[in-house]
């Protein structure tokens, strides 16, 4: 059913798949699993598809960027993100640079300050 329903859907929407839409696809709308899917998809409507990206790093290509990969708007405001595996982006020869954030600074410090200790 779910299949049906996602293999249908094209581009975005605020309204979700219509009772009709399911009824095209021979499903029937009556029934409490079709119901209850349509329902719960609502409701992931404006939820971030991107759970686990990672939080910070950039791309630098010879070419614009957005001729050679999908590029979209990030739930951070002011913030992209590009669909792709690092490993691709290595085998195209782009360079990718991570940014680490202040909690991983934290624990390398931490780290140092650990691996400092043991040595005395």
């Amino acid at each position: 059913m779910a299949g049906a329903l996602v293999s249908s859907v094209w581009g975005w929407s605020n309204d979700g798949v219509a009772e009709s839409r399911a009824r095209e696809l021979g499903l029937d709308p009556h029934d409490w699993r079709l119901r209850l899917c349509l329902k719960l998809s609502k409701e992931l409507i404006g939820f971030p598809r991107h759970l686990s990206q990672h939080p910070g790093g950039f791309v630098i290509t010879q070419d614009r960027l957005d001729d050679l990969v999908p590029i979209e708007n990030a739930t951070m405001e002011d913030r992209t993100v590009i669909e792709w595996d690092r490993d691709d982006i290595e085998t195209l020869h782009m360079m990718r640079s991570m940014c680490w954030g202040w909690g991983c600074w934290a624990v390398c410090a931490a780290l140092l300050i650990f691996a400092r200790a043991q040595r005395r």
